[in-house]
């Protein structure tokens, strides 16, 4: 029923964020060349996983880069993006 909503021209559906973070958790993406840590270990700015529920901030980031791919997609728009420079001081990688 929501992937009908799509047909409406203001609608973008995005899988939800959890299957999404999911997916993260098990092909880490790379940010600034390194792999971002996937779990079980969790904490670090560079980790996947801030605690055993929440996505630390780059994987929101992450996250909010693709949500804006979409809406980009969708409605010709030029919304930016979290660069990889902001990617990076978000994993605090160097």
């Amino acid at each position: 029923m929501i992937r009908a909503l799509e047909a409406y021209p203001q609608v973008v559906v995005l899988d939800t964020a959890e299957a999404i973070i999911r997916s993260f958790a098990l092909n880490p993406p790379t940010v600034g060349g390194r792999k971002l840590v996937g779990p079980p270990l969790r904490g670090g700015y560079d980790h996947i996983f801030a605690d055993k529920i929440h996505p630390t901030a780059v994987s929101n980031a992450l996250l909010a880069n693709l949500i804006i791919d979409r809406m980009n997609a969708r409605w010709k728009t030029r919304i930016p993006k979290y660069s990889d420079a902001e990617l990076k001081a978000k994993a605090r990688i160097r």
